[in-house]
């Protein structure tokens, strides 16, 4: 089972990641086979609240 710190980390680097993409003009994404459709779809995963709420219930299980 991952640790909360390791998950942490990885949804920190999928937002980060997430938020680069969202800068990338239409050029540079139709090089990668992206739309801007797809990029606004993936900026809906793992967001920045879901993180938070991942760490809030960690927390609630260890009080």
């Amino acid at each position: 089972m991952m640790n909360i710190s390791n998950r942490v980390r990885r949804l920190s680097s999928r937002y980060r990641t997430r938020q680069q993409l969202r800068c990338l003009p239409e050029h540079l994404l139709k090089d990668i086979g992206k739309t801007r459709q797809d990029i606004t779809k993936e900026l809906n995963k793992n967001t920045l609240p879901s993180l938070i709420s991942l760490c809030l219930r960690h927390v609630r299980k260890g009080a």
